[in-house]
């Protein structure tokens, strides 16, 4: 549950900042999807560097962080896009 909402607050967070004058980029596909990889592979690295992850399960337990992660993100840039287009 956790990386399904940090995925979201990314997506989230990149349009939000996007939509800031001084920042001179658009909320790609790419940019999100870089954002989150960015993130979730710093988050990966963290579990596995203090140790919280049970060895046996770790591949499949950081598959499934990951794919939450995309998942939250990729919601919340195509329903912000959506909304975009919508101009509301």
């Amino acid at each position: 549950m956790m990386h399904s909402w940090g995925g979201i607050l990314l997506g989230l967070g990149v349009h939000a900042l996007c939509r800031l004058k001084s920042v001179p980029l658009r909320p790609t596909l790419s940019l999100v999807l870089g954002t989150i990889t960015a993130a979730a592979i710093t988050w990966e690295l963290f579990e596995w560097i203090t140790g919280l992850y049970n060895p046996v399960s770790y591949v499949a337990d950081t598959a499934l962080d990951v794919v939450l992660a995309f998942g939250g993100g990729l919601l919340a840039h195509f329903t912000l896009r959506h909304l975009y287009n919508r101009k509301i």
